[in-house]
């Protein structure tokens, strides 16, 4: 499918959400103020590869 013939009913408004540098007591605020913003995409854990893969091919998802 090429992006012209994606068709999305709304505009996508969103942006970045890295719970793993929060506390998770913030978490639910969190998405209550996304929520709120009329957020509908978002980009979760960008920067927890290092933790996710600590080494080549070791996985961690705990």
């Amino acid at each position: 499918m090429t992006a012209s013939a994606l068709k999305v009913p709304h505009i996508l408004y969103g942006g970045d959400h890295n719970p793993d540098q929060w506390p998770r007591e913030v978490w639910d605020e969190d998405i209550r103020l996304m929520h709120n913003a009329s957020i509908n995409t978002v980009t979760v854990g960008v920067f927890s590869w290092s933790t996710l893969e600590p080494r080549e091919a070791e996985y961690d998802f705990e």
